[in-house]
């Protein structure tokens, strides 16, 4: 996808605050407004409404997703600094292009000053702001459009014009870039790691290593894992990873995803390494969605406001991507552990359910259906009706999760489907309008809904 639009800050993260203005309340409206300027490009956002993103979760909403990734904030210069700031990566050229013409038009549109454009580094020679080091492939640059406690800033506050410019940097950079190839953008320098350090790279080592939790932190376990390629791959075996490991760890050739499509009469089954699922995050009709394999997520929540937000809890690659229930009761929640173990588990929240990798609410229909403690009100009529019904459940003698597509399937058809395909526990997910299944690029069941996540692999 093209791009996507990041309003800084939100919920919990008030960002700046000088001269009664609260910079989340800036950056929502003016993102929402640039979005509707740069409608031609279909973007997406990271937020819709006033809530908290940490830095992993909102880096992985972008990252290696989109082209670029415009992110909008508002400055604090605790002194006399004004005008207009862009930051790109440091190891991006195009970044550092797109960042010029967006300051130059924003610059005419407003009448602010540019104060500069740049790109700042960490003590390990990384960018230094997470959503320049953490968005991977994704040309990400950070827009600081003025400074809150500033006043000479402040009489140029005018939303429109700061959407006008930006939008018009954008457009001109996507002229230019027509008209010329990029060049290659290089791969940054990897940091020596050993065993003690901690961070981003040591989570990216864990990542290429295999087999080993992602926590950065690169203790016994890691070292003995980096011990074990170097035997095997002929390199010097000191723990160290320096130049020479990161490239053999680059160069190996990526785990096959292995997973089986049938179809059983009406049934639409899919068996997949528990390990392999993932959510991905989005707010578009389901037929757009382009990914090879997915399949509909938990409950879509809709809120009085006319924006979609899931029901209860999602956790994509051991990051917690939503932890509330709309309502007081606990809601049956698949669980796929670090260790691969499975469960099902009525849940409020996920935070006492230690190294969970995956996870998605629903309603529990195995061991048994249990409706009301999700904050179903008997009886039941349109969430248990027959209808298009996706199910996610464990076959525990094929260590395989299966999901399931049936039309015409009740809850209890969706519990007895699950049965004889083997699985001793699962839930039902979000079903009717909001079904959708897509495997190696060819939809089964499409929905021009709007979903805000689905289930990967």
């Amino acid at each position: 996808m093209k791009l996507i639009i990041d309003p800084g800050h939100g919920g919990g993260d008030p960002g700046g605050i000088a001269n009664g203005y609260t910079e989340k309340f800036l950056t929502l409206p003016t993102a929402l407004r640039l979005a509707e300027l740069l409608d031609e490009y279909e973007p997406n956002m990271t937020r819709r409404q006033d809530m908290t993103l940490n830095s992993n979760t909102r880096a992985e909403i972008v990252k290696d997703k989109y082209d670029y990734c415009l992110s909008v904030h508002y400055n604090i210069g605790g002194g006399n600094a004004r005008g207009i700031e862009v930051i790109h990566s440091k190891f991006s050229k195009a970044g550092e292009e797109l960042a010029q013409h967006i300051a130059r038009c924003l610059s005419e549109a407003t009448e602010l000053p540019i104060r500069r454009v740049f790109s700042k580094e960490n003590s390990k020679g990384e960018d230094y702001y997470y959503m320049n080091r953490l968005t991977g492939s994704t040309t990400t640059v950070i827009i600081d459009i003025l400074f809150l406690d500033n006043t000479d800033d402040l009489q140029y506050l005018n939303i429109e014009k700061i959407c006008q410019g930006i939008a018009a940097g954008f457009d001109a950079y996507m002229r230019e870039k027509e008209r010329k190839p990029e060049p290659p953008k290089p791969e940054p320098p990897q940091p020596v790691l050993r065993r003690g350090d901690k961070g981003e790279a040591v989570k990216e080592l864990q990542r290429l290593l295999g087999g080993l939790e992602v926590d950065g932190s690169f203790g016994p376990l890691t070292e003995a894992a980096v011990i074990e390629f170097q035997k095997a791959n002929g390199l010097k075996v000191d723990g160290i990873v320096g130049p020479e490991t990161w490239g053999a760890l680059k160069a190996r050739p990526p785990d096959t995803l292995t997973y089986e499509y049938y179809k059983v009469s009406q049934t639409h089954v899919v068996e997949v390494d528990p390990m392999a699922l993932r959510i991905a995050i989005f707010d578009k009709p389901g037929h757009l969605i382009p990914l090879d394999n997915f399949v509909t997520s938990g409950y879509q929540w809709h809120l009085p406001n006319g924006e979609t937000y899931p029901l209860g809890i999602l956790v994509s690659k051991g990051v917690i991507i939503n932890n509330w229930q709309p309502h007081d009761k606990p809601a049956g929640t698949l669980i796929v552990y670090r260790n691969g173990a499975v469960a099902v588990r009525e849940l409020l929240t996920i935070d006492k359910e230690p190294n969970v990798w995956f996870a998605v609410s629903g309603c529990t229909i195995l061991p048994e259906i249990q409706m009301k403690s999700a904050g179903f009100v008997a009886p039941y009529d349109d969430i248990a009706r027959a209808t298009w019904r996706p199910v996610l459940g464990y076959n525990p003698n094929k260590r395989k999760a299966v999901i399931a597509v049936r039309p015409d399937s009740s809850i209890e058809r969706g519990q007895h489907t699950l049965k004889n395909l083997g699985c001793d526990r699962g839930i039902t997910l979000d079903g009717g309008g909001s079904t959708i299944l897509k495997v190696d690029g060819k939809l089964h069941k499409s929905t021009t809904r709007r979903l805000f996540s689905v289930i990967v692999w």
